[in-house]
Parts: C-alpha cells; structure tokens; sequence
C-alpha cells in the first residue's frame, strides 16, 4: 500500500511540474522521484479537501530552492 501511495504522488508530482512549466531537467526529475519514493508514507505531510489529498514536500526536500510543493491526488474523503 504504501507503494502504491508514492506511486501516486510522483505520478501527480510530474503533471504538476509539467503544468507548471518548471524546466526540469532529467537529472533534477530522478532526484525529485527518488526522494518521493524513499519517503515514509506514513509520514507525508498533508491535507484534506473533499475528494483530494495534497501532499506538501519543503522546496528544499526536492532541491527547489525556499516554498512548498504540493501534489494532489484522488482521495475517499468527502
């Protein structure tokens, strides 16, 4: 399950960075899903809102520079 989860937010984490036309490089885009993967799911920063879960990363957690980066994906809560 946990896998699962990951797999969902670097799915969403790559339309986000793709909707948002921040020039990654191949390089930065493995360093971005490496670190989404070797997070503890149990342990994501996130939020609720019906339908959706954001999952927030620190910018500095994915080599972004300062801010926030925040991932949605489909959740079961109303």
């Amino acid at each position: 399950m946990p896998e699962e989860v990951l797999s969902k937010v670097v799915s969403s984490a790559k339309k986000y960075f793709n909707n948002n036309e921040i020039g990654l490089d191949e390089e930065l885009w493995q360093n971005i899903s490496n670190t989404i993967n070797a997070s503890d799911a149990k342990k994501l920063k996130f939020y609720l809102k019906p339908g959706k879960a954001y999952i927030c990363f620190g910018s500095y957690e994915l080599n972004l520079g300062t801010g926030w980066q925040i991932f949605s994906v489909t959740s079961k809560y109303k």
